[in-house]
């Protein structure tokens, strides 16, 4: 689901048939790629506000009754994008299970999971949670390996899952606009929370390692705009051999330059969203982020994001 914009879909005001077909049809078919069913005779509610942005989606669900979400591959397969959800349960109580795992969410918990893996989710009573849906190309940037996140609870009573379960209680689609920082920034903050509730157990790098895998990175934002940039001369910059380079990125099962590709196509984004921007042609874009063929960055943004360049700029003017 991608949307620039504050939506609401609500129930409220249905019979309940009209209701589960409305919430199946528009939040779950349009919305979200997933299945929905219900239990004969059993009432339903439910409202949804959500928010698109260059980092993926904002969610706020209030759901009363039962209800049941299947995520199937025909669904995944209708999906361009993939994403990480990372859901705070404010209220409530669903039974997931995926790939042989069985998972309760509780309420106050953070559990996080990919669109790419077939799941089952139950509820049986009122639920209300936060969700935000990060692209995985986005979350490669501070997390190195988002992937590992898949059906993972996080510990919320105290430390750095403690601070995450705060920062979410305050951010929904209302509010993020209205905050001290920008969306794009606030999303920063809470991966990098995130990241550091997990801990150095998502890689397998020593401390050492994980402090030149950060410079490395660093160095690689700040020239995204060099197209000759590569493995080689990298790493004979930061004086260390390619083997090393690659095995620094492999650990966190990506690459250099899947990564550096991540990091152009990130940027270009948020350059097609800033009006600032607005005078500047594609391919102008294009060579900011260091792709010196025009015809090349649009194949990949698309591939990347679902759409071209100029529908993305587009559909961000309208926001």
């Amino acid at each position: 689901m991608t949307t620039d914009n504050f939506q609401k879909l609500t129930t409220r005001g249905l019979n309940q048939n009209k209701a589960k077909e409305y919430w199946s049809d528009h939040v779950g078919s349009a919305c979200y790629n997933v299945q929905i069913s219900y239990k004969d005779g059993d009432l339903f509610e439910g409202e949804v506000d959500y928010k698109g942005f260059s980092f993926g989606t904002l969610t706020h669900f209030r759901l009363n009754g039962s209800h049941e979400v299947d995520r199937t591959p025909y669904y995944i397969s209708r999906d361009s994008s993939e994403s990480i959800c990372v859901a705070l349960i404010l209220d409530g109580n669903a039974d997931v299970s995926c790939g042989g795992r069985d998972l309760t969410w509780k309420g106050g918990g953070i559990y996080c999971g990919g669109n790419s893996i077939p799941y089952h989710l139950v509820t049986d009573r009122e639920l209300i949670f936060t969700a935000i849906y990060f692209d995985i190309s986005y979350m490669r940037s501070i997390i190195p390996n988002p992937e590992l996140l898949h059906l993972k609870e996080m510990p919320t009573a105290t430390g750095w899952g403690g601070a995450l379960a705060s920062m979410m209680r305050e951010i929904t689609p209302r509010t993020i606009d209205h905050l001290a920082l920008p969306p794009s920034a606030v999303a920063d903050h809470v991966l990098g929370v995130l990241a550091l509730s997990i801990g150095p157990e998502i890689d397998h790098l020593t401390s050492s390692q994980r402090s030149l895998r950060e410079r490395l990175r660093q160095d690689m934002r700040d020239r995204l705009f060099d197209p000759s940039l590569n493995p080689t001369s990298f790493a004979a910059e930061h004086g260390i051999s390619v083997r090393t380079l690659h095995a620094v990125f492999t650990v966190s099962g990506n690459s250099f330059m899947r990564e550096l590709l991540d990091m152009r196509l990130a940027r270009a984004r948020s350059f097609l969203e800033n009006r600032r921007y607005d005078t500047k042609t594609i391919a102008e874009i294009a060579l900011l982020v260091g792709f010196v063929n025009a015809d090349h960055f649009t194949a990949r943004f698309r591939k990347a994001f679902g759409m071209p360049p100029t529908e993305w700029r587009r559909r961000s003017a309208g926001a």
